[in-house]
């Protein structure tokens, strides 16, 4: 029988209170370890991992991180992972019960030569009612010829021959011996189209705007923007439904006027732009 592989979660984090909760039960039940690093949260984000009372949690505080010395702390985090496979997990990421079990099982079935796996990311605009527009129209770097929509590295073996994180915060990737990004890898990694994940980056991260706006890049990742009414085949997470503790914020909130009004002036200006760019 073949031996189940060993999955380990890596998760950095900073002023992530609004979806940490939800992103970090949704895949506990399927892993056998989560570390969780914090890089300087001044909001809930620390009370609230520290309401999981999981031993798979392997939560520490690691002060603030500059942008050139993110990559350096993902390798360090990677140094300490010992498993047959790494999971990125970030704090705006939930998973549907039905994508882990997919993902998992791909891992288990996946012959040596398949070393990393690509999904799709479905990118929240508004609040959780709306997709962004480019999320199944968009085209994903090195991605298999005719396939559309963006695909995100969330999985890949820890034997990957000289495994190693390059390059400051919002550029950061994973590579191998020979300087080749894991995407690029060809031979050594597929894409699982009917795998997805909710990737929430566009909205609030944190219950407050000067929380996010004290992160990295966070105000340029916040978009407003009317999307597309959520499809009903991209099912909720389940663990949106969970008992949660107080000051857990509640998932199903809805965008603020000011909010939607900005959306309604920016819409027309990002679409002429797709069409002249794209």
């Amino acid at each position: 029988m073949k031996k189940k592989p060993v999955i380990w979660v890596n998760c950095l984090v900073k002023n992530e209170e609004r979806w940490i909760w939800y992103g970090l039960n949704s895949v506990l039940p399927f892993i056998d370890k989560v570390i969780v690093w914090d890089t300087g949260s001044k909001d809930s984000t620390v009370k609230i991992i520290k309401t999981i009372k999981s031993k798979k949690v392997d939560f520490l505080s690691v002060g603030e991180v500059g942008k050139k010395d993110f990559g350096k702390l993902r390798q360090k985090m990677l140094e300490q992972t010992n498993s047959d496979w790494v999971w990125i997990l970030d704090g705006d990421e939930v998973w549907p019960r039905e994508s882990v079990i997919k993902l998992i099982s791909a891992v288990e079935k996946a012959p040596l030569s398949i070393q990393s796996f690509c999904v799709r990311p479905i990118n929240f605009v508004g609040d959780i009612r709306f997709i962004h527009p480019e999320t199944f129209s968009g085209k994903t770097p090195h991605g298999p010829q005719g396939l559309k929509g963006f695909f995100s590295t969330r999985i890949f073996r820890r034997n990957i021959p000289g495994l190693h994180v390059k390059n400051e915060y919002g550029k950061e990737a994973f590579f191998d011996k020979n300087e080749v990004t894991l995407r690029k890898r060809k031979g050594h990694v597929q894409y699982l189209p009917q795998v997805f994940y909710w990737h929430l980056s566009y909205l609030p991260r944190s219950s407050f705007r000067v929380k996010d706006r004290e992160v990295m890049m966070r105000a340029q990742k916040r978009k407003y923007e009317i999307g597309m009414k959520r499809p009903y085949w991209i099912k909720i997470p389940e663990v949106f439904f969970a008992s949660r503790p107080k000051i857990v914020p509640d998932p199903f909130y809805k965008m603020s006027l000011g909010g939607y009004f900005k959306a309604v002036v920016q819409t027309p200006f990002k679409k002429i732009k797709r069409k002249l760019f794209t």
